[in-house]
């Protein structure tokens, strides 16, 4: 049974907002803990702007 294409991008267009979701969610999860541990600093968490 042939795949419709459309179905098909529906399908990888919903993976892939849902992995972008999970990615930023986790990322919000580790940077709140971070925020929480006293040593963060010797890596600040991503997302605060280029360094300079």
């Amino acid at each position: 049974m042939p795949y419709d294409p459309t179905d098909l991008e529906r399908v990888a267009r919903g993976l892939t907002r849902a992995t972008v979701w999970a990615v930023m969610t986790l990322i919000k999860v580790l940077e709140d803990s971070l925020s929480r541990d006293p040593y963060k600093r010797r890596s600040p968490p991503p997302g605060n702007g280029p360094p300079e």
